[in-house]
């Protein structure tokens, strides 16, 4: 796909004999995702920029005697879906990946958006998957949404709010084992690493910084991260016993 061409781009697809991997790297253009069908091979969609399915869209890796990618009788196992980003994902259609007889295998639903920012990432960060008027039929259903900001302890000036949300309105979302999960963190660098702690930060950093730049006397540094599941007049099933 070329970003620098106006209008709607396509891709046809036909006798598909292997997994399909679409990766979208354009300085943070949205991705539009409409139809897809791979007929029992999986799809894997990565983007540095938000992640929609359009409402309508149909996005389906079962393999059926029909065009009912919903209801149709499989005739082979089903393919995953992944769909990762590091901003946000807004379903309005359509993912199926399930399957009908027991000689079949179900494929899994995996969306995620995760975000670490660095040192000299301030001001809010929302990272949110939502789910509007959508439906979701799969194996295994994963939705995570995180957002983990590490900043120095030296940083003294500023404000960071981090949320990392699901908000699930007017869907359907079933599978063998439904997992939503949003996750918010704020740390400082050494939090995971004891080694930066222990030496990086009073050999490396707290020389430098003290030996160049001039002492200040107060600061304020607002940090907070919030995380949220939001689910309204909507189904959530999970089949497995």
């Amino acid at each position: 796909f070329d970003t620098n061409v106006d209008g709607l781009q396509e891709i046809m697809l036909t006798d598909l004999a292997r997994d399909l991997t679409i990766v979208s790297s354009s300085d943070g253009t949205t991705l539009q995702l409409d139809s897809i069908h791979t007929f029992g091979k999986s799809l894997d969609v990565s983007s540095d920029g938000d992640l929609n399915v359009l409402s309508g869209a149909v996005i389906s890796t079962r393999s059926v005697f029909n065009e009912n990618h919903e209801a149709g009788t499989s005739n082979a196992s089903s393919g995953s879906i992944t769909l990762s980003t590091d901003q946000s994902i807004d379903v309005r259609g359509q993912l199926y990946t399930h399957i009908t007889g027991m000689e079949y295998t179900a494929g899994d639903i995996n969306l995620q958006t995760s975000d670490t920012a660095n040192v000299a990432d301030t001001g809010p960060d929302i990272r949110e998957i939502s789910f509007n008027d959508a439906s979701l039929k799969g194996g295994d259903v994963t939705i995570t949404a995180s957002q983990t900001s590490k900043k120095s302890q030296r940083q003294i000036i500023g404000v960071d709010n981090n949320t990392a949300k699901v908000t699930v309105t007017r869907s359907d979302i079933s599978g063998d084992v439904v997992t939503i999960t949003a996750q918010s963190e704020d740390l400082s660098y050494g939090d995971e690493t004891p080694w930066y702690g222990n030496y990086v930060q009073p050999i490396v950093v707290d020389s430098l910084v003290d030996g160049f730049l001039p002492t200040v006397p107060a600061g304020v540094f607002v940090r907070e991260s919030t995380s949220a599941v939001s689910i309204a007049d909507s189904d959530i099933t999970s089949t497995a016993d």
